[in-house]
C-alpha cells in the first residue's frame, strides 16, 4: 500500500467530488422532474425497492438518472474503499469508511422512498441529512488521518 493512507485519500477526494456533484443532481431533479405514478411499484419489499431503482436508472428523466446512477456509483466506490481500508492499521479509515457506506445506504433508501412517495419532502430531508453527515465524516477523515 501506498503511504499511510494506502491511497485513501484519493478516493477519498474522488467521493466528495461525486458526492458534490449528487447534491447538484438531485437538487435540479427535485425542482424540475416530476414522477409519474403508475410507472413505480411498491418499495414494501426488496424487489419493489430494486424494482424502483431499475427505473431510476433505465426509464425515469436524465437528470434523474444521473443522480441514482451516481447515487450507485458513491455506493460502489465506498464499498470499495471500505474493503480497502480494512486491510489498514487503524481506525480512522475503517471507522469512516463504514459510517460513510452507511449513510450512503440510508440516503438511497430515501431516494427510493422519495420516489415510491411521488415525492414527499421527508425523504428529501433525510437524504439531505445523509449529505451533511457523509461530508462531515470524510473531511473528518482527511483532517485525521495524515
Amino acid at each position: 500500500m501506498r503511504g499511510k493512507t494506502g491511497g485513501l485519500n484519493k478516493i477519498t477526494w474522488f467521493v466528495l467530488f461525486l458526492l458534490t456533484l449528487q447534491y447538484v443532481f438531485g437538487i435540479i431533479a427535485n425542482l424540475y422532474v416530476t414522477i409519474p405514478y403508475a410507472v413505480i411499484s411498491p418499495a414494501r419489499t426488496w424487489s419493489g425497492l430494486w424494482a424502483t431503482l431499475n427505473w431510476s436508472l433505465a426509464h425515469s428523466p436524465p437528470i434523474l438518472a444521473a443522480h441514482a446512477g451516481t447515487g450507485v456509483l458513491l455506493v460502489l466506490i465506498t464499498c470499495a474503499g471500505t474493503v480497502r481500508a480494512f486491510f489498514m492499521k487503524g481506525m480512522v479509515w475503517r471507522s469512516a469508511y463504514t459510517a460513510g457506506l452507511l449513510i450512503l445506504l440510508f440516503a438511497g433508501y430515501n431516494g427510493v422512498m422519495f420516489l415510491v412517495s411521488h415525492g414527499a419532502n421527508v425523504y428529501s430531508m433525510w437524504m439531505s441529512f445523509a449529505y451533511i453527515a457523509v461530508l462531515a465524516v470524510f473531511f473528518g477523515a482527511l483532517y485525521t488521518a495524515k
